[in-house]
């Protein structure tokens, strides 16, 4: 079975070359915007919280 879902699309990423260096790379994943609306709300949620 593989491991990957059918339905999901493959994870946007990108690569940037670490300076001063030979063959190395580093991954920065770019957030969907799905992810970022889920982020903002867990922050808001956590403000509320915090102050009540």
């Amino acid at each position: 079975m593989s491991d990957i879902d059918e339905d999901e699309p493959p994870r946007e990423i990108k690569l940037v070359k670490v300076e001063g260096t030979y063959g190395t790379y580093r991954v920065e994943e770019k957030m969907k915007p799905s992810d970022v609306v889920a982020l903002v709300c867990f922050v808001i949620i956590l403000i509320i919280v915090y102050f009540s």
